[in-house]
């Protein structure tokens, strides 16, 4: 977690020039977009970009409807407006001198020509600008140009019961912890590492 605030807020004079896109890969369930939002929503993120913008990217690839929500963050555009070029010309604008974070959880397209536009758009953004993705595959992290790849790895048995422990446990004293603890780690064994799988057992 340390190694990704400080790719998405530290600073230097190569980042401070080239628009850096930051990728999340993971298998499913290891809680990708989890990490994602928890970065996006920091207080610390919040205060280094000007501006903010959280897409979530479905299959098919429809780039006229990336293109709006990018443009609805800013409350403006002309929802009519159905023409990719144009779409693109506005964020062009909107995002003009201003350091922006984009949010992409990305799942699944390969195709690098639907992505090539926006990567050209948002290179209009200020200096310092940063893009981060969630995705299960590293060709998409490659397709899509990353600077940084940070492969995410199943938890260890050990850090798996500390997540499951935590949510489970909280509101136990002592004694309960000790007489659930076994049953517990018998459920984290089942889990295989992945947080979201310890999340869903105690819904």
């Amino acid at each position: 977690m340390s190694s990704l605030w400080s790719i998405l807020i530290g600073k230097s004079s190569e980042e401070e020039r080239n628009l850096h896109v930051i990728s999340l890969v993971g298998m499913a369930g290891i809680e990708k977009t989890s990490l994602a939002q928890l970065a996006f929503n920091h207080c610390l993120v919040k205060a280094h970009f000007d501006i903010r913008i959280w897409v979530c990217v479905s299959e098919p690839f429809d780039q006229c409807k990336v293109a709006k929500a990018i443009i609805q963050v800013f409350g403006v555009g002309d929802s009519n407006v159905t023409e990719l070029q144009s779409l693109l010309e506005q964020i062009c604008e909107l995002i003009k001198g201003r350091k922006c974070f984009l949010g992409i959880d990305y799942e699944w397209t390969e195709d690098s020509t639907l992505w090539e536009p926006f990567r050209l758009a948002l290179q209009n953004g200020a200096p310092g600008s940063k893009i981060l993705i969630t995705t299960r595959k590293n060709i998409v992290a490659k397709m899509m140009g990353s600077t940084y790849t940070i492969n995410l790895e199943v938890l260890s048995n050990k850090d798996c019961w500390l997540v499951f422990s935590k949510i489970a446990l909280c509101d136990k004293n002592f004694e309960e912890c000790k007489q659930l603890e076994h049953i517990g780690r018998k459920i984290v064994k089942k889990c295989k590492g992945l947080p979201l799988a310890a999340k869903l057992f105690l819904k």
